[in-house]
């Protein structure tokens, strides 16, 4: 499993490693980083093809853009705002949107209301909660199915 980090975010490092830590069973350590993004691996390497993304909308577009081709066949989560012009998602399979308002908007919680150090989405909290279930149990609940 592997979860990118845009680089405005890098302040939530810590508290989103310990966050992984708690909804996957599993250490998350930090494999690249680069001018766009954290990269974070699961360790011991939970080989199942999941790419989780944390990010603006403008940055996951340009990151289906230029990569796009390369993870067509991940499982993809996105905790991002909606995309306008979805075209960037075409031919992709298995991707996966965090819950939004009518206006396209994902709204983010206080995190201290769930006992963690970032403010969360509502399909970061279920996957957090519902642990007992599969992960792709778990995905298909806390996330809209968009591919």
């Amino acid at each position: 499993m592997i979860y990118l980090l845009q680089m405005p975010f890098e302040k939530e490092l810590n508290a989103r490693i310990d966050y992984l830590s708690n909804a996957f069973d599993s250490f998350f350590i930090q494999i690249d980083r680069n001018q766009d993004f954290i990269k974070l691996q699961s360790f011991p390497l939970i080989k199942d093809n999941t790419i989780i993304f944390y990010g603006h909308n403008f940055w996951i577009r340009e990151y289906f853009m230029r990569f796009g081709s390369s993870i067509q066949n991940s499982t993809k989560i996105i905790n991002s705002c909606d995309l306008l012009d979805r075209s960037v998602f075409n031919k992709q399979k298995n991707l996966y949107y965090s819950k939004c308002d009518d206006h396209g908007r994902v709204i983010r919680y206080p995190g201290s209301e769930f006992n963690l150090r970032f403010d969360v989405t509502q399909s970061e909290i279920e996957m957090l909660i519902k642990r007992s279930l599969s992960l792709k149990e778990r995905i298909a609940s806390a996330y809209r199915k968009v591919a």
